[in-house]
């Protein structure tokens, strides 16, 4: 619990995120205890933030493989999913989990289903998210928008989720 405690107070904004350094302790967590569910869900996430999109795939089941209640692995799974282009899965995947608007937006906007996105996206702007939520709905807006040639609407949005986010 040490190393896995040592190894996410390494890996913040403030620290820059040194990667190498925080894989090390969390290794070293899961060398003396390999069942410790949350090393492996910080090492997926690690691994999904340098873009080691297998290793991370493999920690993040092993992660809610030991933890079925775990709430965090299966939208960092979806995103695994979608990283590595099969947005068909990912978007299923998100599916499954409240709270995931603005990615299945995404995804569905890169399926080609835009007028799905839009009316997805409308629908959570009205769910009265928190300033975060609102600023990732306003974000997929704006994709879905300037993917349709409506550069101004996309450009608002873009504008509304920069003020959101800094609420």
């Amino acid at each position: 619990d040490a190393y896995l405690a040592r190894g996410q107070l390494i890996w913040t904004l403030s620290n820059k995120f040194p990667h190498e350094r925080a894989v090390q302790e969390v290794r070293r967590a899961l060398e003396l205890n390999p069942n410790l569910q949350e090393a492996h869900f910080q090492i997926g996430s690690i691994y999904l933030h340098i873009g080691l999109l297998d290793k991370a795939l493999e920690a993040l089941k092993t992660s809610v493989s030991l933890d079925p209640n775990d709430k965090a692995g299966p939208p960092r799974i979806a995103r695994v999913h979608w990283f590595q282009g099969k947005y068909e899965q990912a978007l299923a995947e998100f599916e499954q989990v409240q709270g995931w608007e603005s990615e299945r937006a995404t995804l569905l906007c890169y399926l080609g289903m835009k007028d799905e996105a839009l009316a997805l996206l409308e629908k959570a702007s009205k769910g009265g998210a928190d300033f975060h939520g609102e600023a990732r709905v306003a974000g997929a807006y704006a994709l879905v928008l300037a993917t349709l040639g409506r550069a101004k609407e996309a450009e608002q949005k873009i504008k509304f989720a920069i003020e959101s986010d800094q609420r």
